[in-house]
């Protein structure tokens, strides 16, 4: 299956040179696949008043560390997923 992210992104994004550094900045449709291949309208609406952008001319550039960071903050371990399953259940009781 190919990568949804183009050759120049994937590469630096999975740090195969140690010496390449990882992208300051990602282009719309990259940041919709970096975050599981979204919807533009998904993205344009929901997520990207969350997140920092570089505007370069006519384009409108996401910083990546505000993905990873929003990633890190919408992000729930399976402990708290369950944990808030069973409030739900004892709250129906």
């Amino acid at each position: 299956m190919p990568s949804p992210l183009n050759a120049t992104s994937e590469r630096a994004l999975r740090g195969s040179n140690p010496a390449t550094p990882k992208p300051g900045l990602m282009s719309i449709p990259d940041s919709c696949r970096y975050l599981g291949d979204i919807s533009r309208a998904k993205f344009y609406a929901d997520i990207l008043p969350k997140l920092d952008t570089v505007r370069v001319g006519s384009r409108n550039l996401v910083v990546v560390s505000s993905l990873d960071r929003y990633i890190c903050e919408h992000t729930r371990s399976r402990q708290t997923a369950a944990e808030q399953k069973g409030q739900r259940d004892n709250s129906q009781k």
